[in-house]
């Protein structure tokens, strides 16, 4: 028996503009605006790499999709954003920023801070749990959009040594380059009446991938395709990140998971494994570990869809939690040990797992 390949980390860097379409319609007389998403969903990820398995074993093509297809043990560990050696990931949700009016000290403009614990008072709130997360402090607040936090920062946050910490706007890493193109008749090669289009192209800022994969075995170097319009990308093995948990008090009752990467469950933003008892708590036993669902800080939804090129048809729709949630939990059984084990540095995805989604992370409560 082949031994599968070990883990392996590469670094993605693009060498054009990239477009990666959000699930919308793009369709003649409705839509002539494609917008592009960044960071795209993992499964783009997925899928260049197998692309680039195969463009380096074309002779193994015909096994794409069967039950031999050698990418079958592919699997992505772990997804996030570098900039030279500082690595970034998604503000957490359950953070908020102060809001500014004109005039007033800028100072804090990239702060953002911890929001607080509080049981859920009864009919002033439409959330189904027995927690909600609240700000304490004075002022006005709001959501911290397209924020990201370094790798020293996000474990300061995830320890939760301070009530503060300082993030990064992904706007300031990238340039939006809008493109006007038009259809072209395959039949005739000429420019199509009423087909045309204008797209969002995105440059980076000296901004990477960081693809932590394991399963399957790939030139430690080399050129792939990235996102639309056939993109190129040069790709190099590098080292990981020490994804490590420090100072976390076994004797603590309660902890949180924060999503790296969206997550997709089967029912919405339940994870399949939790249920509602006759009292309408949220129960969940997850691998012989009984926990109770307190509280979470959810974005808007992101749809991921996709094409099948085998099928010749789009795939399954799915609503999934965005990058950054959070959700809060207490033990029931097992220990904090036991929940570092089962989610830290783990994918706790009902779907697609293998291609990256649900990467998680445990911090204090």
């Amino acid at each position: 028996m082949t031994a599968k390949p070990d883990t392996v980390t590469f670094e993605v860097e693009a060498l054009d503009t990239l477009f990666f379409r959000d699930a919308r319609p793009f369709t003649k007389s409705e839509e002539n605006w494609a917008q592009t998403i960044f960071p795209p969903s993992p499964s783009v990820f997925y899928g260049a790499l197998r692309t680039l398995f195969f463009a380096e074993n074309v002779n193994q093509f015909n096994l794409a999709g069967n039950d031999n297809d050698p990418t079958k043990e592919l699997k992505i560990t772990g997804i996030y954003l570098a900039q030279g050696n500082t690595s970034f990931f998604p503000a957490p949700l359950d953070c908020i920023q102060k809001k500014f009016s004109r005039g007033q000290n800028y100072n804090q403009e990239n702060k953002g801070f911890l929001l607080d614990l509080y049981e859920n008072p009864i009919g002033q709130s439409s959330c189904p749990l027995k927690y909600i997360l609240m700000h304490k402090g004075q002022g006005k607040a709001k959501e911290i959009e397209g924020g990201y936090l370094d790798e020293e920062e996000l474990f300061k946050y995830l320890r939760k040594e301070d009530e503060s910490f300082n993030f990064y706007h992904l706007k300031g890493f990238l340039y939006s380059e809008p493109k006007i193109g038009i259809g072209i008749s395959k039949n005739w090669g000429t420019s199509q009446e009423e087909m045309l289009y204008r797209t969002e192209m995105i440059r980076t800022n000296n901004l990477s991938f960081v693809l932590r994969t394991s399963g399957l075995k790939l030139p430690e170097q080399g050129v792939l395709r990235l996102g639309g319009e056939g993109k190129t990308a040069y790709f190099k093995k590098t080292s990981n990140i020490d994804t490590s948990i420090l100072n976390l008090d076994k004797q603590e009752m309660m902890f949180k998971i924060y999503f790296a990467t969206p997550a997709i469950f089967e029912k919405g933003w339940l994870p399949r494994w939790i249920e509602k008892d006759d009292d309408n708590c949220y129960f969940g036993s997850y691998k012989g570990l009984r926990i109770r669902l307190l509280a979470a800080a959810l974005g808007r939804y992101q749809s991921i869809g996709g094409f099948d090129m085998k099928k010749g048809k789009p795939k399954p729709m799915y609503r999934a939690v965005p990058a950054g949630s959070v959700y809060y939990f207490k033990l029931e059984e097992g220990t904090l040990e036991d929940a570092v084990k089962l989610f830290h540095d783990q994918r706790v995805s009902d779907y697609y797992q293998e291609q990256g989604f649900g990467w998680s992370f445990v911090g204090r409560v």
